[in-house]
C-alpha cells in the first residue's frame, strides 16, 4: 500500500532545479502591469524556467489540450468541463488622456465629456469589444451623438501615442496604471454613471486544461500567476 500511495503521490515541486518553457497567452491589455513581474520573480525564484508570453490565438483552447500553451488569460465565459477556469481580477474601465487634457482638473467625467473630445477605439486582438459596445449604447440612449472616432486600433503603443499627441480619449483598463508609459504621461477617470462602467464589468480568468491538474510545476505557476494579479488588485 505505501508502494502504491508513493506511485500516486505527486512528487513535490523544487522551483531551484526546474527546467522549461512555461507558455502563456493573453490579450496584451490584460497582462501589462503583471506579466512582466512574474517573469523577474520566476526567474529569481526558478533561474531554470522561461516564461513565453503570447498573443491570445483564435485556438487557444485546442492549443492547451495539445500542450502547445500552458495557461491562458481571457474574459470570463463558460468554457468546457475539460477546462480549468478561475477568477484572476474584476476589471474595472476608466477612461484615459493626457496629462495636459483640458479634463485633466475633474474628478469624474460625464456623457458629454466623452463626446466632446475625439475617442480612441481600442480592443485587444481578437477579443470581444464590450466596452465600446456598451459606451456607444450609453451614449446612444442618452440622446447624444456617436462619438468622433479618431482611430480604431488593436495596437497598445499605437493608442498611446494617439492620447499623447491629441486631446482624445480612450476606454481602457484600470491595470494600465501599472505601466510606466501610462501612469507617467497619462491620467485616468471614471465616468459618473459607476452602475454601468463599474468594478466587475470584466472578470479576467485563468484558464487551463485538466491534463495538468496534476502537475505540480502547473499548481505552483498558477499561484504565482494568481498573487501576481492580487498585487494588481489591492495596488
Amino acid at each position: 500500500v505505501e508502494q502504491i500511495s508513493g506511485i500516486l503521490e505527486a512528487p513535490s515541486f523544487d522551483p531551484a532545479i526546474a527546467r522549461g518553457i512555461v507558455r502563456i497567452a493573453a490579450p496584451e491589455s490584460f497582462v501589462l502591469g503583471a506579466m512582466p513581474r512574474l517573469a523577474l520573480e520566476v526567474k529569481a525564484i526558478a533561474p531554470g524556467l522561461c516564461i513565453e508570453s503570447l498573443h491570445l490565438p483564435d485556438d487557444y483552447l485546442a492549443l492547451l489540450e495539445a500542450g502547445s500553451l500552458d495557461f491562458a488569460i481571457n474574459h470570463e465565459q463558460p468554457y468546457p468541463d475539460a477546462y480549468q477556469v478561475s477568477p484572476l481580477l474584476a476589471a474595472v474601465p476608466v477612461f484615459w488622456f493626457r496629462r495636459e487634457h483640458p479634463l485633466r482638473r475633474k474628478r469624474e467625467i460625464s456623457l458629454r465629456d466623452i463626446v466632446s473630445y475625439p475617442i480612441i477605439s481600442f480592443h485587444s486582438q481578437n477579443v470581444s469589444r464590450m466596452g465600446d459596445r456598451l459606451l456607444r449604447e450609453t451614449i446612444r440612449k442618452a440622446g447624444f451623438p456617436p462619438p468622433n472616432v479618431i482611430i480604431d486600433t488593436s495596437h497598445l503603443f499605437v493608442a498611446l501615442d494617439v492620447l499623447l499627441m491629441s486631446d482624445s480619449i480612450m476606454l481602457g483598463m484600470e491595470n494600465l496604471s501599472q505601466v510606466p508609459a501610462f501612469c507617467s504621461n497619462l491620467i485616468s477617470r471614471p465616468m459618473q454613471n459607476v452602475s454601468t462602467f463599474g468594478r466587475g464589468q470584466t472578470m479576467l480568468s485563468l484558464i487551463e486544461h485538466e491534463r495538468t491538474a496534476r502537475s505540480t510545476l502547473h499548481r505552483w505557476m498558477s499561484e504565482k500567476i494568481h498573487e501576481q494579479f492580487r498585487r494588481l488588485d489591492t495596488n
